[in-house]
Order: C-alpha cells, then structure tokens, then sequence
C-alpha cells in the first residue's frame, strides 16, 4: 500500500520564524511581476540560509549601494536584448520609496531584500544562459546546471561589490559577435524609437540609379537611421542619385543581397522590414549567442553557414583568420 501525505514547503525550512523565511519557503512573493519563484527557491535558500536569513540588501533600514547599482542595471535590462519587465524595472521605485517611510517595515523590508535576490539571479541566469533552456528544444544542449553557482554569484561578488555592473558583465558570453551585437542593437533601439514609420512605395519594376523615385526621401532618412548613409546627405529632389544608390549598396551587402545598387523586390522588402523587428532579431540573435558555451577546451574554429566564413578564434575568443 503507497500513503500519500501532503508536507508543507515549510517542514523543509526548519523552523521558519522570519517573514523573509516564510517568503522563501512559500517561492512567491506577491507583489512581483512574476510572483511565483519556485524554479528558483533553491538557489534563493542556499543565498540566504549560510546567514540565518538575514537581509543582505539593506543596511539600518535603507537599502545598499550594492543594491541601488542592481536595481539600475534591471532597469535597463533593454540594453542587453531583455525585458526589463522580467525583472520588475518599473516596480523598483514604488519600493524604494515605501522603504523610504520612517521606519519602514519590517515586513517591507523582507519583501523589498528577496524581491533584489530573485529579480538579481532571474536577470543572472538570463544573461548568462538566456530567457529559454534550450534543453527544451535538445537534452543535449540542456543548460539547468549552469543555475548552480547563483547563490554563490550573488553572495560572494555582488553584495559586497564595487563595481556590480562588472559583475554581471563578466558572466555574458565573450565573443566578439555578441559585443558587436550588442552595440548595433542600441542603434537600432534608437533608430526604432526615431522613425516616423513610413513604408517605402513599391515600383512595377527595379529602382535604377539615377532615375525618379518618389520614395527617395524616405529612403534617405532610413538609410540615415541605419548608419548606411552619412546624416548631411540629403537629397533636395526624388532623384535617386548616386550618393543614395552607394548607400543601398551598403545596405544590400549587410543583408546578404546581391550589392548592385537596384531597388528590387527583394532589397524593397527589406527596407521596409519594420526597426522593431530588426530590433525582436538583434534580441533573438544574442539570446542564441547566449546558448553558445561560453568556454572551450581549445580555441573554436566557427563556420558561419549562411555567410560562408570560417573563422579561427584564439584563446580570448578574439578572430586570429
């Protein structure tokens, strides 16, 4: 005969006298944006049991330097292709004044020191390994242990940290690729936020240098956005001179087109791909980057399929052919 016997999370806390304990033990805290942190719990208990559950944010009431520095790098978490959102960006300030009140509670202060602990490690493991587990698409590629030194992480290098956004920076992937994509992605994050929108008209046949195109203007302030075309060169008329057709050119070899300077089918349409799904791309880019190991047994030689580059990387993972 098997008996099934329900156990609260509680009988393996111990004696959990404290409201920051109770949290823990429970793996949700409501005022989250995501409330439920039980894939977490673990992590969250071998950070906090080693010191008898005692607030690692705060210090006399008002949270740390180290504490302020995490809650700005989550705010901006957009700069590295995630969703601040995840991490509770726009949620911070409520909190900081709520502890800001004379004295604040002790139950504010619980909730405000674990609400750093689970948004610092979901935002740790997101950049370090990406938002999904690939195992989930390959149990070959599974990257669940690379959870494993999160409470180690946060003890033992951020809480006492000086420089918390170096921190985090030495857990991201250290390839050149990333970087540059990383970098061009704050470019089109701003042409995004920038452009007015508009579509380019289509023609009945391909846009020849030199000749009349009523989408030339539009063109320009594109390819201006995009970097391809210098911000002084305006065209004053709907002529499609030189100057824009050398812009194109750039543009076409960037997106793997043929770089003849002709406005066909293929280059119109992706001109009027939408910034903020070239945005969603560079986003979806660096999570894939993410799933990449981010150390070797000997220097990679990495074979970009649909570029037709081989690349030989050195021990630092910088391009040596």
């Amino acid at each position: 005969m098997v008996i099934l016997v329900a156990v609260s999370a509680f009988a393996f806390f111990g004696d959990c006298q404290s409201e920051l304990c109770g949290h823990v033990a429970e793996g949700h805290l409501a005022d989250m944006r995501w409330p439920d942190f039980t894939d977490y719990r673990l992590h969250v208990q071998n950070f906090y049991e080693p010191v008898g559950y005692a607030l690692s944010w705060t210090r006399d009431g008002a949270p740390t330097r180290q504490a302020g520095a995490v809650i700005d790098v989550l705010r901006q978490a957009d700069s590295k292709g995630l969703d601040p959102e995840d991490y509770d960006g726009p949620r911070w300030t409520a909190r900081l004044e709520r502890l800001h009140s004379a004295p604040p509670l002790e139950a504010d202060l619980a909730r405000f020191d674990l609400a750093v602990t689970v948004a610092a490690m979901r935002y740790a493991s997101d950049l370090h390994i990406g938002r999904l587990n690939p195992g989930s698409l390959h149990p070959a590629f599974d990257m669940e242990h690379e959870k494993d030194d999160l409470a180690s992480l946060l003890r033992k290098r951020l809480v006492a940290a000086e420089d918390v956004g170096a921190v985090f920076s030495a857990i991201e992937p250290p390839f050149e690729g990333y970087q540059r994509t990383l970098e061009v992605l704050q470019s089109y994050i701003h042409g995004a936020n920038e452009d007015d929108g508009d579509v380019l008209p289509s023609a009945p046949k391909p846009v020849e240098p030199g000749s009349l195109y009523p989408g030339a203007r539009r063109l320009s302030r594109l390819l201006q956005r995009l970097g391809d075309l210098a911000p002084d060169a305006v065209p004053a008329t709907d002529q499609y001179t030189r100057v824009l057709v050398d812009a194109v050119k750039r543009f076409q070899a960037r997106h793997g087109l043929e770089p003849d300077g002709r406005i066909g089918a293929a280059t119109w349409a992706e001109l009027n791909t939408p910034l903020r799904r070239r945005v969603l791309q560079l986003q979806l880019t660096l999570e894939r980057w993410r799933w990449v190991p981010h150390e070797f047994a000997r220097p990679p030689i990495v074979v970009n399929i649909p570029e037709f580059e081989l690349r030989a990387l050195n021990r630092s993972y910088r391009t040596e052919l």
